[in-house]
């Protein structure tokens, strides 16, 4: 729950790095208030758009955690149109390709999800995670 309300402490924040783990639980737990708000009218229309702009800044911040810039989360953009704009012409085979494409780009985006944070600091600011980068990484220690 902790990773979920650190994702709204930072709602605007484009240029740091978050950690697989906040990036997953605020997923997980975006997805169940989204399922437990599906029934109640004009809350489902509301929170989908409240939830945008953090749950985008959080995925730019993977992504720079994993030393990719933010502008991968448009991978999947140019596949979408193009299958948009066929299925709009009724050309279902060009539709199909771009519907391939855009798959594609979700699969990478999904693979960079669930890559490791790059060890040590990048162009985008220390690893949230404490690893110097030298092998020797922060570790808690659990009291019993």
């Amino acid at each position: 729950m902790n990773e979920f309300l650190k994702a709204w402490k930072n709602p605007f924040d484009f240029s740091s790095r978050s950690r697989r783990k906040d990036y997953w639980m605020f997923a997980l737990i975006n997805f169940l208030v989204s399922l437990l708000l599906a029934f109640i009218p004009l809350v489902n229309v509301i929170y989908p758009l409240a939830v945008m702009v953090p749950q985008l800044a959080l995925a730019v911040r993977r992504l720079h955690d994993i030393g990719k810039s933010g502008w991968w989360l448009l991978c999947p953009l140019p596949g979408a149109i193009i299958a948009g704009f066929a299925a709009f012409n009724q050309s279902y085979e060009l539709a199909f390709v771009g519907a391939g494409l855009a798959a594609i780009g979700g699969i990478a985006l999904f693979v960079f999800s669930v890559m490791d944070s790059q060890p040590g600091p990048n162009q985008y600011g220390d690893n949230p995670k404490g690893n110097s980068g030298d092998g020797s990484a922060n570790q808690e220690t659990v009291i019993a």
